[in-house]
């Protein structure tokens, strides 16, 4: 059933809307620091159009809404100290809470702080990305993968380059009940180069693996 909004329309037409961060003042040059431009549209609550071939350079972004995410460009890690922590996750740089729905997902860091926990932390349930990449110049000690910390996950093409544990999909720290599980996890394709960790599950039910090209180091999956 539909949601119908104050002005008639239903959520399904509010989705469809999409909205450019430009709108919000980011300038995706890759030199201004565009972090409250990219947090005021991520937690708008509209689709919103990263457009193409941009980079947009950010510090610690928490996103508490729903988000649909359009555009090929991608997003590039300052190398700051993240500080901030989210259901006892320390040190990410970029938390999703709740559902995302993207098309391409890009991140990048330079691999200038070893103090990063996680590049970026999904805690929500129902994650669908058609392409999710994060990379680096080169491998540092910083752990600055992702992981996934819900349900029902998608990722339908997914390449990690000099990312020291690249995917993760785990109920660790999330409310601290190890005796949770959490289920349907479907990765179509994945390539990871230069790494020190693979992909990890701990406490999944439900794992659709397609096709892995896992090349540079050791320890290429875990359960």
């Amino acid at each position: 059933q539909l949601v119908i909004l104050s002005n008639g329309r239903n959520q399904r037409d509010k989705n469809a809307e999409t909205i450019s961060v430009k709108d919000f003042g980011a300038k995706g040059d890759g030199i201004t620091n565009d972090t409250a431009a990219l947090t005021a549209a991520f937690n708008s609550g509209s689709a919103i159009d990263l457009l193409d071939g941009f980079t947009y350079l950010y510090d610690q972004i928490t996103v508490n809404s729903d988000i649909v995410l359009r555009g090929k460009s991608t997003l590039k890690y300052s190398g700051v100290a993240a500080t901030q922590t989210h259901n006892g996750l320390e040190s990410t740089s970029l938390v999703f809470t709740r559902s995302v729905l993207a098309e391409h997902l890009s991140l990048f860091t330079d691999g200038t702080s070893d103090q990063i926990y996680n590049l970026a932390s999904f805690t929500g349930d129902n994650i669908h990305i058609g392409h999710l990449s994060a990379t680096s110049p080169t491998q540092r000690n910083q752990r600055g993968g992702i992981s996934f910390f819900g349900s029902n996950i998608h990722i339908h093409n997914a390449e990690f380059n000099n990312i020291a544990r690249p995917m993760a999909f785990t109920n660790e720290y999330i409310g601290g009940d190890l005796n949770v599980w959490r289920s349907n996890i479907h990765i179509g394709t994945v390539t990871i180069k230069n790494y020190l960790r693979g992909i990890k599950f701990r406490c999944i039910d439900g794992i659709s693996l397609g096709v892995a090209h896992i090349t540079g180091a050791w320890n290429g999956v875990s359960m």
